[in-house]
Protein backbone atom coordinates (compact mmCIF):
# COMPACT_ATOMS: atom_id res chain seq x y z
CA UNK A 1 0.00 0.00 0.00
CA UNK A 2 3.17 2.27 0.48
CA UNK A 3 3.16 2.53 -3.95
CA UNK A 4 1.85 5.73 -5.59
CA UNK A 5 -0.08 3.69 -7.93
CA UNK A 6 -3.76 2.23 -6.79
CA UNK A 7 -4.09 -1.18 -6.77
CA UNK A 8 -7.68 -3.06 -6.37
CA UNK A 9 -7.35 -6.15 -4.54
CA UNK A 10 -10.22 -9.01 -3.58
CA UNK A 11 -10.36 -11.03 -0.50
CA UNK A 12 -11.54 -14.54 -0.72
CA UNK A 13 -11.95 -17.20 1.73
CA UNK A 14 -14.22 -19.52 4.65
CA UNK A 15 -15.94 -17.96 6.97
CA UNK A 16 -14.39 -16.80 9.94
CA UNK A 17 -11.05 -16.04 8.67
CA UNK A 18 -11.00 -12.51 9.18
CA UNK A 19 -11.31 -11.15 5.56
CA UNK A 20 -13.89 -8.33 6.93
CA UNK A 21 -11.11 -7.53 9.72
CA UNK A 22 -7.96 -7.32 6.61
CA UNK A 23 -10.55 -5.12 4.94
CA UNK A 24 -11.36 -2.60 7.41
CA UNK A 25 -8.05 -2.09 8.72
CA UNK A 26 -6.69 -1.90 4.59
CA UNK A 27 -9.28 1.20 4.88
CA UNK A 28 -8.29 2.55 7.33
CA UNK A 29 -4.49 3.21 6.36
CA UNK A 30 -6.03 3.97 2.90
CA UNK A 31 -8.34 6.84 4.62
CA UNK A 32 -5.01 7.82 6.80
CA UNK A 33 -2.87 8.60 3.60
CA UNK A 34 -5.56 10.56 2.13
CA UNK A 35 -7.80 8.20 -0.25
CA UNK A 36 -11.14 7.45 -0.72
CA UNK A 37 -12.45 3.67 0.18
CA UNK A 38 -15.44 2.10 -1.07
CA UNK A 39 -16.69 -1.02 0.83
CA UNK A 40 -18.54 -3.28 -1.12
CA UNK A 41 -20.81 -6.50 0.86
CA UNK A 42 -22.99 -8.65 -1.24
CA UNK A 43 -25.84 -7.94 1.48
CA UNK A 44 -27.41 -5.69 4.10
CA UNK A 45 -27.18 -7.88 6.87
CA UNK A 46 -23.30 -8.34 6.27
CA UNK A 47 -22.64 -4.84 5.52
CA UNK A 48 -24.57 -3.04 8.21
CA UNK A 49 -22.71 -5.05 11.51
CA UNK A 50 -19.24 -3.83 9.29
CA UNK A 51 -20.71 -0.18 9.69
CA UNK A 52 -20.55 -0.48 13.00
CA UNK A 53 -17.44 -2.34 14.15
CA UNK A 54 -15.77 0.66 12.07
CA UNK A 55 -17.51 3.27 14.08
CA UNK A 56 -16.69 1.47 17.41
CA UNK A 57 -12.94 0.69 16.35
CA UNK A 58 -12.39 4.65 16.29
CA UNK A 59 -11.21 4.71 19.55
CA UNK A 60 -8.86 8.07 18.51
CA UNK A 61 -11.83 9.77 17.07
CA UNK A 62 -10.31 10.56 13.76
CA UNK A 63 -12.51 12.68 11.85
CA UNK A 64 -13.95 10.64 8.38
CA UNK A 65 -17.47 10.30 6.88
CA UNK A 66 -18.85 7.32 6.88
CA UNK A 67 -21.86 6.48 4.74
CA UNK A 68 -23.52 2.89 3.31
CA UNK A 69 -25.99 2.94 0.11
CA UNK A 70 -28.36 0.14 -0.16
CA UNK A 71 -30.76 -0.70 -2.79
CA UNK A 72 -33.61 -1.24 -0.35
CA UNK A 73 -33.40 2.73 0.12
CA UNK A 74 -35.50 4.78 -2.01
CA UNK A 75 -33.56 7.12 -4.87
CA UNK A 76 -34.43 10.40 -3.04
CA UNK A 77 -32.42 9.16 -0.17
CA UNK A 78 -29.46 7.89 -2.47
CA UNK A 79 -28.55 10.60 -4.14
CA UNK A 80 -28.29 12.45 -0.67
CA UNK A 81 -26.06 9.96 0.28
Amino acid sequence: MENIKPMDRLLCGDVGYGKTEVAIRAAFKAVMDGKQVAYLAPTMMISKPTIFRIQAKNEKNIQYQLTYLIDLERKKEQKNT
